[in-house]
């Protein structure tokens, strides 16, 4: 059989999943298999979407905090290697952030395992400044601080170094309103990936993949990618990543301490490779430590990239296998440590995920691991169904907080906080698909997705 004649097969296949949508439109319901990884106080969290086969796969952070958490993380990624060892590259890339606890796990990762395009929130020279300041204080050891350091500095070379072909920064700020939905740009994927993710910006400009690797891109609010089928045809599951911005006085502060302690302004060129010589200097992590904890900078580095990883028009109607979810929705909404207590970020959040129809949100990701630094109550209207979930060490007592508790309370919200912690009992995962899978023998080895 010629590459011609299967891909036409693979077409009518796929043709026979379609529905018809506002009365027009053609859209492909697929078999969506997402799991939050049981690695504690942290979080790996991995998704895979396809027809027969997994064809589109996608990572949000990849990270562990103190040794069980980090013994956990690193049996996943091992696990997850195997899996995708003969497989195409992982396609997405998202980390909330460079949080230690958020991302200590992902030099290994992409050791293992090869990814075409991360997502990274976009970082002014002080901000990487207070997030490297943040981990000295938290005593997290120099060789990973050095390279957290790379990572922000120069994501070119450190993710290009490890196969990664594209890096996506996010500027923040919320999108002018819904993604836009260009006409499809010219695909040509292989015959055995007939599925491919576009990146498209606010405008609906695709975003490039260049050849190579390392590639740069900066990319303003409203960058959305969408799932389409190799005749252009629409996947109804898209990828909405949102970045909040950091307060003016909050970058004032973070600007005064860096020039206070690396001896230049964070505008001069030499900073970054000045605060790389800091970090490994003698007595450099201490004065990053004390300056972090003198001038109370913990509020002042906490941007941290959102995404909501669903479907936009409902095509998603069953869980197969909901497991610990109980809605109708598909969607995950996931938060990182984005700080919504704050009015203006949470109303700049709200403002981006607004239009998303609530009821397709099927899981909630509670910021900041549950802390009451970063929940407002009103976060809970976006997803009035959802099942809310935390990652945290089961050892830990005070995640949920008290006041998250007391605020869920308060607002007449009943539903429970599920903790996801490094024992594997607590993972959550959910098969998601259209009426006619609830009986294909797929859906037995759906596990094996992710």
């Amino acid at each position: 059989m010629s590459n011609e004649t299967a891909a036409t097969d693979q077409d009518a296949a796929a043709i026979n999943l379609m529905e018809v949508v506002d009365g027009a439109a053609r859209l492909i319901s697929p078999l969506v298999v997402v799991r939050q990884h049981a690695v504690g106080h942290g979080g790996f969290h991995t998704g895979a979407l396809g027809l027969k086969s997994p064809q589109i796969r996608w990572i949000y952070d990849c990270g562990g905090w103190r040794k069980i958490g980090k013994t956990a993380l690193n049996k996943q990624i091992t696990k997850y290697a195997k899996l995708v060892s003969n497989a195409a590259p992982v396609d997405l890339l998202f980390l909330s952030h460079f949080d230690a606890d958020h991302v200590s796990g992902v030099r290994q990762f992409l050791k293992k395992v090869q990814v075409e395009t991360a997502v990274v929130p976009y970082l002014e020279p002080e901000e990487i400044f207070g997030i490297i300041a943040e981990a000295a204080a938290a005593h997290v050891r120099k060789q990973e601080i050095e390279n957290l350091g790379q990572a922000m500095l120069n994501p070119g070379s450190w993710f290009g170094d490890q196969g990664v072909r594209r890096v996506v920064r996010l500027r923040p700020g919320a999108s002018p309103g819904e993604p836009a939905l260009p006409e499809p740009p010219s695909l040509t994927p292989s015959a055995d990936r007939p599925v491919q993710v576009v990146l498209t910006g606010a405008d609906g400009t695709a975003v490039p993949l260049g050849s190579g690797s390392g590639q740069v891109i900066d990319a303003d609010p409203g960058l959305s990618g969408e799932v389409r089928y190799r005749t252009g045809l629409k996947v109804d599951w898209s990828f909405l990543p949102f970045v909040h911005p950091v307060s003016p006085i909050a970058r004032e502060c973070l600007q005064q301490a860096a020039h206070a302690v690396v001896g230049a302004a964070v505008t001069e060129p030499s900073f970054g490779s000045r605060l790389i010589d800091l970090i490994g200097s003698k007595g450099g992590l201490k004065r990053l430590r004390d300056i972090y904890v003198d001038r109370e900078l913990a509020d002042a580095n906490g941007k941290s990239l959102s995404l909501y990883a669903g479907p936009l028009i409902g095509a998603l109607r069953r869980h197969l296998a909901p497991a610990t979810s109980r809605t109708h929705g598909s969607g995950w909404l996931l938060t990182g440590d984005a700080k919504l207590r704050s009015q203006s970020r949470r109303a700049a959040w709200g403002q981006h995920y607004g239009f998303i129809c609530p009821h397709l949100i099927s899981n909630l990701m509670l910021p900041h691991h549950g802390a009451a630094t970063n929940f407002h109550a009103q976060i809970l209207e976006i997803a009035p169904s959802a099942q809310l979930f935390i990652t945290a060490d089961a050892g830990d007592a005070l995640r949920p907080h008290e006041d998250v508790l007391a605020g869920l309370g308060e607002a007449g919200d009943a539903r429970q906080i599920l903790r996801v912690t490094e024992d594997s009992g607590t993972e959550i995962w959910q098969v998601s698909g259209d009426n006619g899978y609830c009986n294909d023998p797929l859906v037995q080895g759906c596990v094996l997705w992710t």
